[in-house]
């Protein structure tokens, strides 16, 4: 089964109030390479979902995007950074400092808390081993889904590359029909034009003629034809094999 190292897909899986949704896709690479990015709470299961991603998927760099939500407020809470906001304004004094004349606003509590790091929402502590069943669970549906859509996409590669093969073959076919007329009329031409050359020069001309079959010969694409049929086939049994 031919399949593409491109493909898209999202996945939701919802238990009770949680909800894990997995958004995947992937553009081609010879190796595998993944960047996932999921939030902070969640950082300890990348590595999970990255083990799941390299049993199934073995080419293309794949972009994972993961995203919790959860109805019940009673399982999120609101969390303010205070050591990270003083840090932020430390810095920002320090660049009024630097540029006195650069920077004459103040920044609004609305601009300040939108720093990223500074207030955020966060999953109330859950059962982690739940919460790693879930993920997996998501991750698996999603591949399954991105799966679904590389296929779909390589059988179309694989209908389209099938034309091509064949109208590649039809013109090597009529190239390979008509080549040894080509020789000849090209034999003969040389020929006539060499002889033309000899009368008028006093040349040897069985020297001229052995020079004439030689550069016939060299117009000659029989092996070209057959490294060409070759290759065509070894195209066709590798993509009905995959």
């Amino acid at each position: 089964m031919l399949k593409s190292m491109t493909g898209y897909s999202r996945y939701e899986y919802t238990e009770g109030d949680v909800t894990i949704a997995i958004e995947m896709k992937s553009v081609n690479s010879r190796y595998l390479e993944m960047n996932v990015k999921l939030p902070r709470f969640l950082n300890a299961f990348e590595l999970n979902i990255k083990n799941e991603i390299k049993n199934r998927i073995k080419r293309g760099r794949v972009d994972v995007f993961v995203s919790y939500e959860c109805c019940d407020s009673a399982f999120q809470k609101v969390k303010y950074d205070p050591v990270l906001a003083k840090e932020y304004f430390a810095a920002i004094d320090k660049i009024r400092e630097d540029f006195p004349d650069g920077f004459a606003d103040k920044i609004s509590l609305d601009t300040f808390v939108r720093l990223d790091g500074i207030i955020k929402m966060e999953g109330m502590e859950q059962d982690e081993d739940k919460i790693l069943s879930m993920i997996i669970k998501a991750t698996n549906g999603a591949i399954d889904a991105f799966d679904e859509d590389r296929i779909r996409e390589g059988s179309n590669l694989y209908d389209d590359i099938k034309v091509k093969l064949a109208t590649i073959e039809e013109h090597l076919d009529k190239i390979i029909e008509r080549a040894p007329e080509n020789v000849r009329m090209y034999r003969e031409n040389l020929t006539r034009k060499l002889q033309e050359v000899i009368e008028k020069s006093g040349l040897d001309e069985n020297r001229i003629a052995t020079e004439a079959v030689i550069y016939a010969d060299k117009i000659c694409v029989d092996e070209e034809t057959v490294r060409l049929k070759s290759h065509i086939e070894a195209v066709r049994k590798e993509i009905d094999k995959n």
